[in-house]
């Protein structure tokens, strides 16, 4: 695309952000009800659709067992928090959550800098930065 990004990332990227609002959408309205079992639904679709990409591709992506402990953590970690943030946006605090929840990019890309030593892109940092800011400007304002 004359130097511009790919078409393929670019649609992955666009459907990613559509299902990821679509989570948050469906989170805030099953908190309403019952957060716990809005996020227990979630996770076992979410297995049972990855399962199934596993078995029709007969792969499980370079998964080692010794993988398993860490994404067990890991599983264990976002599942609280998806708990928690149902649990906040069914009390009618989703202004407060989709803002302090807009920052885990970011602290994802702090992680990875700071445990894996991965080199930030300029563009990240100014990603960082626009983050930052949007939130100050959205407290502030």
């Amino acid at each position: 695309l004359n130097g511009g990004a790919p078409v393929r990332p670019v649609v992955l990227a666009a459907l990613a952000a559509l299902f990821f609002g679509m989570g948050i959408y469906f989170m805030a309205a099953g908190g309403q009800v019952n957060p716990a079992m809005t996020v227990v639904t979630m996770r076992v679709t979410q297995v049972a659709i990855l399962t199934g990409i596993a078995l029709w591709r007969r792969s499980v992506g370079g998964l080692r067992p010794s993988d398993v402990p860490m994404l067990a953590i890991t599983g264990i970690l976002d599942a609280l928090a998806n708990v928690l943030y149902t649990s906040a946006a069914g009390l009618g605090m989703l202004s407060l959550v989709s803002v302090l929840g807009s920052l885990f990019p970011v602290v994802t890309v702090v992680l990875a800098w700071w445990f894996h030593r991965e080199r930030l892109q300029p563009v990240q940092y100014a990603g960082i930065a626009a983050t930052v800011v949007g939130v100050v400007a959205i407290t502030v304002g």
